[in-house]
């Protein structure tokens, strides 16, 4: 895809230092809430280095058809509006121009599914406690998921906004997916 990309939620640069990694001729630009944690992926992307945008996912400060890609790792729970994120992300992408999101799920049903829910409830926030990390943080992120509206209704906001080609890939047994669509090309 021609550039620039987008990462959306870009806090601490992992996925934008991946898309470097893949396209090192395509711009990169980065957005979060948070300036502290654009400023802690300088080191990952040093030399690549665009302009950082401190700015809501869902009002995007970009001009119409700026974006050849967006992308979003571990965020896409927190959207207050799946319809204003989407409609956001087709206004500033060029025709043509993709979504890619990927955020943590709940598999459905099986024993995997039970297994996992177990896991994730129960055992994830005391581990994460076990090994330095603040449980509260990972009890918030077990809330989170849980009342993620569901990979069907983001990829139903997608469609209302314009999107093409919607598709939801499950991984990990469903524990994580990914969400992607395209901005219609120009007739």
């Amino acid at each position: 895809e021609p550039g620039p990309f987008l990462d959306l939620a870009s806090g601490t640069g992992d996925l934008a230092a991946a898309l470097a990694r893949r396209a090192p001729r395509t711009r990169i630009l980065r957005l979060d809430l948070s300036a502290a944690l654009l400023r802690q992926a300088e080191p990952k992307l040093a030399g690549r280095l665009d302009p950082s945008l401190v700015a809501e996912m869902e009002r995007l400060p970009l001009r119409a058809g700026a974006c050849g890609a967006i992308t979003m790792g571990f965020a896409l729970r927190h959207v207050e509006s799946l319809e204003r994120l989407m409609e956001s992300c087709l206004r500033a992408l060029r025709p043509g121009g993709r979504i890619v999101f990927v955020d943590m799920s709940l598999p459905e049903t099986g024993i995997w599914g039970r297994i996992f829910r177990f896991y994730f409830r129960a055992c994830l926030p005391r581990i994460a406690a076990l090994c330095g990390g603040e449980r509260e943080a990972y009890e918030l992120m077990v809330r989170s998921v849980e009342g993620f509206p569901g990979w069907e209704a983001a990829a139903d906001a997608a469609r209302r906004a314009g999107c093409t080609e919607v598709r939801i890939l499950r991984l990990t047994g469903g524990a994580a997916r990914i969400l992607s669509g395209r901005k219609p090309p120009r007739d």
